[in-house]
């Protein structure tokens, strides 16, 4: 039963993503619009300096220089961004209100949590992807372990001693985590943090000892040499880090995890400047600036063909639907 109601949350996100894209391609060719005639808020259901704050701030300074008006991000943390979600709701549908969406957002939220208002389908419209990033298992350096085999060897010489931490329950630190000590089959205790940066602190500081973090909130401190990393999330290796091998390489293919950053307004909203933005978006993903600015946190730019949106929902739905069903979580209260 719980399954086929998840697949149902699939159908319903695809179908979203679907109707959001049909409109925009219906005004490509932009209409006149004066828009924005005054500051627009970016909600980011997290707290500052995690990688989603650090990508909304990177496309709102873009959109703030090339659409001449203030694009000002506000975080509201919360729910994995299912308070700022419902408070965009409550704001009139004119574009002057974004959310920062994202894999919490757009897809596993409407899963987890029994007591959302937010439906990614009925209540927003997308305005347009503008990066991704993979996640990856980092360690604090004075560990003694330097690959995902070791660390879990560690783990099992000391049942319930290590702990691993997240920047908030069921948020997809937190899940990521929690499926890899499923699939490793250790015992660890889980840590929960407001933010990802504050979650990184810790790690560095040796009182949490592991996380599965987004690599934009942990890129500079690998760099930095300040955390180490044992592996990354995504299908193949990372491009900013090529020497750190992916888990599929370490025995875990199930935990093939990407994050993605896009905008998304009101459902309501009027689709002459959905397309505006989506034009704005575009731009900056496929400008030199965007290349280097999104690397500098460990991120790449991201803009599928409107064919391919449906697609790419559909895999990722898939993968946290698999994900929470094998580690048994529940709907959050």
């Amino acid at each position: 039963m719980r399954a086929m109601k998840l697949a149902g949350y699939i159908r319903k996100a695809v179908w979203g993503v679907t109707a959001s894209l049909m409109t925009m391609a219906g005004t490509q060719v932009l209409a006149e619009t004066d828009y924005p005639t005054r500051p627009v808020t970016i909600l980011v259901g997290a707290g500052p300096g995690g990688g989603n704050d650090l990508a909304a701030r990177l496309i709102a300074d873009h959109l703030s220089k090339t659409l001449g008006q203030a694009f000002v991000v506000e975080n509201r943390p919360g729910a994995s961004g299912a308070r700022a979600a419902e408070y965009m709701m409550t704001q009139p549908a004119d574009g002057y209100t974004l959310l920062l969406g994202n894999t919490a957002t757009q897809i596993y939220n409407a899963m987890l949590l029994a007591d959302t208002t937010f439906d990614p389908d009925r209540d927003s419209a997308l305005a347009g992807m503008f990066g991704k990033s993979s996640n990856v298992l980092v360690v604090n350096p004075d560990l003694p372990v330097n690959s995902v085999a070791e660390l879990i060897a560690l783990a099992k010489e000391k049942p319930g001693e290590l702990n691993y931490g997240s920047a908030g329950v069921g948020g997809s630190i937190h899940l990521a985590g929690a499926y890899f000590t499923q699939l490793a089959e250790i015992d660890a205790v889980h840590v929960p943090f407001k933010s990802g940066a504050e979650m990184m602190t810790d790690i560095i500081a040796g009182n949490t000892d592991f996380a599965i973090d987004n690599l934009a909130t942990s890129f500079t401190a690998i760099s930095n040499g300040d955390l180490k990393a044992l592996a990354v999330t995504s299908a193949t290796r990372w491009e900013s880090l090529p020497d750190v091998p992916t888990m599929a390489e370490a025995g875990y293919p199930q935990l093939d995890l990407t994050s993605f950053y896009s905008l998304v307004a009101a459902k309501d909203t009027d689709p002459e400047i959905l397309a505006k933005l989506n034009t704005a978006i575009a731009a900056y993903v496929a400008s030199p600036e965007g290349v280097e600015q999104l690397g500098r946190i460990g991120a790449v730019p991201f803009d599928l063909p409107p064919a391919d949106y449906a697609g790419f929902i559909t895999a990722q739905a898939e993968i946290w639907r698999a994900m929470i069903v094998a580690g048994g979580t529940t709907p959050l209260k």
